[in-house]
């Protein structure tokens, strides 16, 4: 088989795929906000369904089918958080999971859960808060306090979106 190609110029339109970062971190602020947001252009990936089990696990509307999330503003964990194997799902929640003095139970696969967390870890001795990471189930309790977190420079930017996330949440400045 022959083809023959010529010079043309490129001319239709694609569709850019969404960004799964992005989205983590939409739906996340969407049901931590009050009021109802609307997001499109998410694929409903199994990393993005394992962050809007856990916004449900955390007592927020949220439905996927219209693209709709309904956030009711109000942290109220009821049953364990499974992150499944995403580990920006797990690195987002552990702040927010820390904004009542309830133990939180977050969960996924033993791959995920071997991950390195240390930075939280740290950041919960330092702070006085519970975490307990045995068996694969990684259990936090305390209250995050408003105030300044440093990080070192070269960690994943999922422990400071987690933090960004919480702490406008907490009380105080």
């Amino acid at each position: 088989m022959k083809a023959l190609i010529h010079k043309s110029a490129a001319k239709g339109v694609i569709t850019a795929p969404p960004s799964k970062s992005m989205a983590h971190r939409l739906l996340i602020c969407a049901g931590l906000a009050n009021g109802v947001s609307v997001i499109s252009g998410v694929e409903a990936s199994e990393d993005v369904k394992a962050t809007i089990s856990c916004l449900k696990s955390l007592g927020v509307e949220c439905e996927y089918s219209n693209g709709t999330v309904h956030g009711n503003g109000s942290i109220k964990p009821q049953e364990t958080l499974n992150c499944n194997e995403c580990g920006s799902t797990l690195r987002f929640f552990v702040p927010i999971c820390l904004l009542s003095d309830t133990e939180r139970t977050l969960t996924g696969s033993s791959r995920l859960m071997a991950r390195p967390l240390d930075i939280y870890k740290a950041m919960c001795e330092e702070n006085g808060l519970q975490y307990s990471l045995e068996g694969g189930v990684l259990k936090v309790k305390g209250v995050i306090k408003s105030g300044t977190y440093s990080l070192p420079a070269n960690v994943s930017s999922q422990f400071i979106s987690g933090l960004l996330f919480a702490l406008p949440l907490a009380e105080g400045d």
